[in-house]
């Protein structure tokens, strides 16, 4: 068509093309200016009506008169040939730019910064793009941004179903193109204006990484990401990217609409915030879900964990991590690599020695805990695999790890050797093999030579850090307190052992009390007696102290923290558990367990927003773990149920998965989908939802009000604010109402605030009109509302 004139366009030079059409250079021969004329594809405006509705579009294009949209001039028909006319634009599109990689932060900023501006300025005037991506968005060389064809997708043809292993780019029948479009698209959903802010959610993210958030090379793998897949923290794909910035870019990327920000202006005025006060050192999140950032200098222990993210993306604190670690800042990778250590098996005929196969497996899985980027399984998942005989690959593939370490020892003669293994589960293949001599009266220098190998080969073998914290943490200086330590942690988490190992380790403490994991390994201990035997409120102020005494010692442990702040949240002590979760997060932002008990702690302060986002963080760095089983709660609270039921799948087959899923069908009304999970549960179990079945089944009024009154006495004594809260869920629906509510009410005594009962949970909707109720909400608002001032008084 060059030479050709449509209009009083005379068509000087090809652009460029795409699925909307060929842009031309164009010169308006009555205004002597160069402007962009794209002519349509033949057929994409089959029929009379369709022109009309183009011509309406385009009209309402060219009212916006905005620096960051490309103007529209005019569109016009020719020979049957529909063209619009633009503004011509000099200079690349974004897609260009990232060819070369990620962007620098500052220009992220300042390119999302416009970018929100100028959907804005269309939201306003009911303008949604519906096809936002890198080829869309024009900069300028003064980086000036311009946003292209605004709302145009919809009407791109499209004459047969899409190849589904077609290229990513590909614009489904659906107005769009698959990988910037947002889930609720994908569902046939209208798009609005936040569909366009989870666009700009993915134009940032690959602005900031250099790559798009989901991947997958087959679309239909792609879409199954989208919908259900969280995305992985930008900071997990390229460390620079601040805390700041990535909170921004996950809030955008939020699956539910309410979720994300609800106007673009908001988007911009964040962007714009970070680009200003792009030094600061931490980030809050307030209620509106506004981002909001303070300088703040560092200054000890205390003020570190100041630095972290305020009840949100607290994986994000990498950016804080070099001011506060004496080895400088970790990576973090966008998903842990799994392993677990098996117990190792004795060759030796004596069975004194039986109790390093479980100790010495403990010691490599602890140095290796120390790598950043690795996710691995607790020695309490591994010792059921003590058989001679176990198969590598099934109890990998049980453990859902993708590595195992494991071997055998020999001591004889006054020598102990061992020979260790890393082996790929799914390859079934040995990745790396090493073998270590030592005296057999000398535990300490064995510890020391499989820590050393273990770091330099198996971590760095999996491409983890090679772990220099690991190097400088606390070593054991008196070998009859290393031995009586390592007795105490072969032994079992049952009641009695627990009991035995609890004497061991306190005078393994009493001889060396210098040595962390002692202390870390007497608090878990001291734990388990107050939760499951006569420990009391002894044993948990034992927990308590122990593990604040080993986190004084070695703050890199995860398991003690972790650990501690489940204990301050047991015990009531909210904000306490805040701020140690908080503090482990900061100090190990790869670490998924220090993410879940952070949103472990915002669950219970009914932030559940927060708690959530911390939920897929965890996920995201290892969607394997069954320990983060409980994060199925904060979405049924939230009336999410298709994400709560990825989170019950981690812990399929359990009791308490068969609880959990319940629930959810429970919720929706699905009796005998809740039915089939409940009957599931055996009825002498702690968890037997005898009472709901009894129910669910119309047994007779005297039945249901005798399992009422025994379910009752059973909950008295339980001191689970959660547990209480879920399981007065079955008197709602149960129509125990009044009974219902005293639950709640004691479920906020034991610091559950519970504010959803209020909002979002659909399992107590028919208690909200009950004039007790108003009681209820005020008491869990008070709840929230302590927790947030105290909150406040921390961070300042």
């Amino acid at each position: 068509m060059i030479n050709q004139t449509l209009g009083h366009y005379r068509i000087v030079a090809q652009l460029g093309s795409g699925g909307m059409g060929v842009v031309y250079r164009a010169r308006d021969l009555r205004l002597d200016r160069d402007v962009a004329l794209k002519v349509l594809p033949p057929g994409t405006l089959s029929d009379e009506a369709t022109r009309k509705q183009f011509r309406k579009e385009a009209l309402a294009l060219a009212k916006l008169n905005h620096p960051n949209i490309e103007t529209v001039h005019e569109f016009d028909t020719q020979d049957n040939v529909d063209f619009l006319v633009m503004e011509l634009i000099e200079g690349t599109t974004l897609a260009d730019r990232l060819r070369n990689g990620p962007l620098p932060e500052k220009d992220v900023l300042a390119f999302g910064a416009q970018l929100a501006a100028g959907l804005e300025e269309a939201h306003e005037h009911g303008v949604v793009h519906r096809d936002l991506k890198p080829g869309n968005i024009f900069v300028t060389p003064k980086g000036l941004v311009k946003v292209l064809d605004f709302g145009l997708a919809r009407f791109q043809q499209r004459e047969k179903a899409p190849d589904l292993t077609a290229s990513l780019t590909a614009v489904l029948p659906l107005a769009g193109t698959l990988p910037y479009m947002a889930p609720e698209q994908l569902h046939g959903e209208p798009a609005d204006e936040r569909s366009d802010i989870y666009a700009a959610g993915t134009v940032l993210y690959e602005m900031a990484t250099g790559v798009r958030p989901f991947r997958d090379e087959l679309s239909t793998r792609l879409a199954d990401s989208i919908l259900h897949q969280p995305p992985p923290p930008p900071c997990a794909v390229n460390p620079r990217v601040s805390a700041p910035l990535q909170a921004i870019i996950l809030k955008c990327l939020d699956k539910e609409p309410e979720s994300r920000y609800q106007s673009a202006k908001e988007l911009e005025v964040d962007l714009r915030r970070v680009a200003r006060d792009s030094t600061s050192t931490r980030v809050a999140i307030s209620s509106s879900g506004n981002v909001a950032l303070v300088a703040r200098p560092p200054s000890n222990r205390r003020l570190s964990i100041v630095a972290a993210l305020v009840g949100f993306l607290a994986l994000a604190a990498i950016a804080s991590w070099w001011a506060f670690s004496p080895q400088g800042p970790r990576t973090a990778h966008a998903a842990q690599t799994t392993v677990a250590v098996l117990p190792f098996q004795n060759l030796g005929a004596g069975a004194d020695a039986d109790y390093l196969r479980f100790a010495l497996a403990d010691q490599i899985a602890t140095t290796l805990s120390y790598a950043s980027a690795l996710a691995v399984r607790p020695s309490t998942m591994t010792q059921k695999y003590a058989e001679r005989d176990v198969d590598v690959q099934v109890a990998g593939r049980a453990l859902r790890v993708a590595n195992i370490v494991t071997g055998h020892f020999l001591q004889q003669g006054g020598h102990i050797q061992m020979s260790l293994e890393l082996i790929d589960v799914e390859g079934n293949r040995v990745l790396w093999r090493d073998t270590v001599d030592a005296r057999a009266d000398d535990r300490i220098g064995l510890e020391a030579q499989l820590a050393a190998r273990v770091r330099q080969g198996v971590a760095t073998r999996l491409g983890a850090a090679s772990t220099g914290s690991a190097a400088g943490r606390t070593q054991p200086k008196n070998p009859q307190a290393y031995d009586l330590y390592l007795h105490a942690i072969a032994l079992p988490h049952d009641p009695v052992p627990n009991k035995q190992a609890i004497s061991l380790l306190e005078q393994s403490v009493a001889l060396d009390s210098g040595y962390a994991p002692a202390w870390s390994a007497l608090g878990s201990r001291y734990n388990y007696d107050a939760q499951y035997s006569t420990g009391g409120d002894e044993a948990f102020r034992r927990t308590e102290a122990d593990l604040g005494r080993a986190l004084a010692l070695d703050t890199d442990l995860v398991d003690a923290a972790t650990g501690l702040a489940s204990s301050h949240l047991e015990n009531g002590k909210m904000n306490a558990a805040y701020e140690e979760a908080k503090a482990a997060v900061t100090r190990r932002p790869d670490s998924a367990i220090a993410h879940f008990t952070l949103s472990y702690v915002l669950r219970y302060a009914s932030l559940l927003d927060e708690s959530v986002r911390e939920c897929d963080l965890a996920f995201a760095l290892d969607p394997t773990d069954y320990r983060l089983r409980s994060c199925a709660f904060a979405f049924i609270y939230l009336n999410r149920p298709g994400r709560a039921m990825e989170f019950v799948r981690l812990d399929s087959g359990s009791e308490w998965s068969n609880r959990a899923g319940g629930m959810i069908p429970m919720e929706q009304g699905k009796i005998d989908e809740a039915m089939a999970y409940f009957q599931k549960i055996p009825a002498d179990s702690w968890l037997s939802p005898q009472l709901i079945i009894a129910c669910m089944m119309h047994r007779p009024a005297d039945e249901i009000d005798r399992l009422t009154q025994e379910w009752q006495a059973a909950l008295a004594s339980v001191r689970d604010g959660e547990y209480i809260y879920n399981t007065t869920a079955d008197l709602v629906f149960c129509g125990k109402r009044m009974e219902a509510l005293h639950n709640l009410h004691r479920a906020i005594d034991h610091n559950f605030c519970a504010i959803q009962a209020g909002d979002t949970d659909p399992r107590y909707a028919s208690l909200r009109s009950m004039p007790e109720f108003a009681a209820f909400r005020d008491a869990a608002t008070e709840c929230r509302k302590k927790f947030l001032v105290q909150r406040d008084a921390q961070i300042h």
